[in-house]
């Protein structure tokens, strides 16, 4: 009786350490292109650590000739020749910042 309940303890105790390791959050990188009239946001890349995903920031900026990341840049015209604003941002994957705020 014992044996048994010695068994089942340690066999949640293994699946709720198996859970949470498999819960780990990953982080995405998404950029913003805005102008005057419209935010379009899209997934840049996906990585598995937050670290990863700021490395892959400051390198989308770094590839746009840009030193440092900042709020917002002036990278293109538009078709209509008005400025477009990029913004990359790292969220974390349960985080979709196209879908409305609040209730």
């Amino acid at each position: 009786m014992i044996c048994r309940r010695t068994a089942s303890l340690l066999t949640m105790l293994y699946l709720l350490t198996a859970a949470t390791a498999y819960a780990e959050c990953a982080w995405v990188l998404w950029g913003e292109d805005k102008d005057m009239l419209s935010s379009v946001w899209n997934v840049r890349s996906a990585r598995r650590t937050r670290q990863e995903c700021e490395a892959d920031r400051v390198a989308t900026y770094r590839s746009l000739n840009v030193s440092a990341p900042g709020a917002g840049l002036d990278v293109k015209q538009d078709a209509r020749s008005m400025p477009v604003f990029l913004r990359f941002e790292c969220l974390p994957d349960t985080v979709d910042p196209r879908e409305p705020k609040g209730k």
